[in-house]
C-alpha cells in the first residue's frame, strides 16, 4: 500500500472531509499505490514534487502496456488527479501534473433494446 506521508495525509482528508465512502477510499489508495510503485519500480523514490507532466505519461503509458482497460486507466488518472489537486490546495506542489494529460478515450456501447 503507499506509504507517503501525503498519502495518508489525503486518506484523512477522503474520510473527514470529503466523507467518502469506505470501498472510495480504498480504491483510490490502491490507485495511488500503483504510482507509487511505478516508480518504485523506475528506481526513483516517489516524491509528489518530482513528478512531472512527463512523469505522468510516462505512468499511463506503462498501464496502458500492462493491457489495463481505458476505464481503469481512466479510473486510477482519477484518483491521482484528486490527489495532486489536494497537494496543490495545501501547497505542498506547486503545479498540478495532471492538469493537461488527457483521460483515456472509452468505447461506446451500443444499447440493448428490450424484445
Amino acid at each position: 500500500m503507499a506509504t507517503h506521508p501525503t498519502i495518508a495525509k489525503f486518506r484523512r482528508y477522503l474520510v473527514s472531509e470529503k466523507r467518502a465512502s469506505d470501498l472510495t477510499v480504498k480504491g483510490y489508495l490502491r490507485d495511488l499505490g500503483t504510482l507509487v510503485t511505478h516508480f518504485e519500480r523506475r528506481g526513483e523514490p516517489f516524491s509528489p514534487g518530482a513528478v512531472d507532466r512527463s512523469a505522468m505519461r510516462r505512468y499511463l503509458a506503462s498501464l496502458h502496456r500492462d493491457g489495463l482497460a481505458a476505464s481503469t486507466v481512466g479510473r486510477r488518472l482519477a484518483a491521482v488527479r484528486a490527489y495532486f489537486r489536494y497537494l496543490v490546495r495545501l501547497g505542498v506542489v506547486e503545479h498540478d501534473p495532471t492538469v493537461h494529460v488527457p483521460s483515456p478515450k472509452t468505447g461506446k456501447k451500443a444499447p440493448r433494446f428490450l424484445s
